[in-house]
């Protein structure tokens, strides 16, 4: 059976017929937020992929299908471990329970982006990097909506719910917002095994 979604979700364009909601997973204290799109099936379903084709019953959570199983590696090439992050998705329903999103630019998805946000997100505290996989938590995190393949492998400032993006040079430094690295969403290796190698220097 599908999880049903809180409430506070009625209204959403995403809404659909109420099913396949996944919360974030905030481990406290964690110091890196890794920030995805959207659910796949496996997620939807609680069921973690092992490999090989196996899998195991879980509690829905972010990244425990195929592209979740391969985040573990590259958490490895970072210095972590899946216990050091928090996980989290710019919408945490599958639109249509699929893995298609429309684009970006479409008022209804900038809508539905807008109430995940303020229905569902909250910072953890202790956060000292945000990492944005695709465009659509690009958008969600620092507002950017154009250029996104402009910004892969670089920092903005984190500006979630905000309406308009930076409009000035911007630096890290005490007193500023964690920064917000942008980076390719694993799901798209397997569909372009060719930007693996930028994706690992991202990592890295």
């Amino acid at each position: 059976m599908l999880p049903k979604p809180p409430e506070k979700c009625g209204g959403c364009p995403f809404f659909g017929d109420g099913l396949g909601f996944v919360p974030d997973r905030i481990v406290p204290g964690a110091e890196v937020v890794v920030y995805g799109q959207a659910p796949g099936d496996d997620e939807e379903a609680g069921q973690r992929y092992l490999g090989q084709g196996a899998y195991e019953p879980c509690t829905p959570q972010p990244f425990v299908g195929k592209t979740g199983f391969m985040l573990d590696k590259f958490l490895q090439i970072a210095g972590l471990d899946r216990e050091q992050v928090s996980l989290a998705n710019t919408f945490r329903c599958r639109f249509k329970h699929s893995n298609f999103l429309p684009p970006l630019e479409k008022p209804e998805v900038r809508a539905a982006l807008k109430q995940c946000i303020q229905a569902h997100w909250r910072p953890p505290e202790g956060v000292k990097l945000y990492v944005a996989m695709g465009e659509y938590a690009c958008a969600a995190l620092t507002a950017t909506q154009t250029g996104f393949s402009d910004w892969r492998g670089y920092v903005q400032p984190y500006r979630a719910g905000a309406l308009w993006p930076v409009q000035r040079v911007w630096h890290p430094g005490p007193g500023e917002p964690p920064p917000v690295l942008t980076t390719f969403h694993l799901a798209y290796l397997f569909r372009e095994p060719e930007a693996e190698l930028p994706t690992k220097r991202d990592w890295a």
